[in-house]
């Protein structure tokens, strides 16, 4: 069992229609959901230097405020998480981290985050 909480006040969306010359700009709205959450990971290393970190999370929401002729499952959120990662050094390490989101309630597309990372790492002592 899971609790979610998006919040979203003050952020807009664009959803332009194709057929209007006019950019339709919609105002997103913040809620909250109670629900069943699962999560599946896999870690593993090509070397001693390489290797890479994939999650899926997926969450049912219990109970949701529905329109009519909507289902709940058309509300579950679902997000796919991959880290790439190599070791040049002891102390210095590149990432890439590759991010797909789903959150119906938010946007209706999916959402793609990536970035590449340099992380330094040192000890004192």
């Amino acid at each position: 069992i899971g609790f979610l909480q998006t919040a979203t006040n003050g952020q807009f969306s664009i959803d332009d229609d194709a057929d209007t010359d006019q950019v339709e700009v919609t105002e997103l709205e913040s809620y909250s959901l109670k629900g069943v959450e699962t999560a599946v990971r896999f870690n593993g290393n090509w070397d001693e230097a390489s290797g890479y970190q994939a999650q899926l999370d997926f969450f049912y929401p219990i109970d949701p405020v529905l329109e009519p002729g909507e289902s709940a499952i058309n509300l579950a959120e679902t997000e796919f998480k991959l880290k790439l990662f190599t070791k040049y050094s002891k102390w210095l390490q590149v990432n890439y981290d590759f991010n797909l989101k789903n959150q119906p309630q938010v946007v209706d597309r999916v959402q793609v985050q990536q970035g590449i990372s340099v992380a330094v790492n040192f000890e004192l002592l």
